[in-house]
């Protein structure tokens, strides 16, 4: 029953620590995608300029 009772508790803390790195890449990946938009928003201003 112990033994099972550590099982558990590593299992939710691996679980803790995958959340954590699933969360912190989320991160990332919508800070790239602001970016991103604003790059593209940038190259659209461009365009525009130019073409007037």
């Amino acid at each position: 029953m112990e033994e099972d009772e550590a099982k558990l508790a590593k299992l939710e803390q691996n679980n803790k620590e995958k959340a954590k790195l699933i969360n912190c890449d989320v991160g990332k990946i919508k800070q790239e995608r602001v970016v991103i938009d604003v790059a593209i928003q940038l190259n659209f201003d461009e365009i525009d300029a130019t073409n007037k």
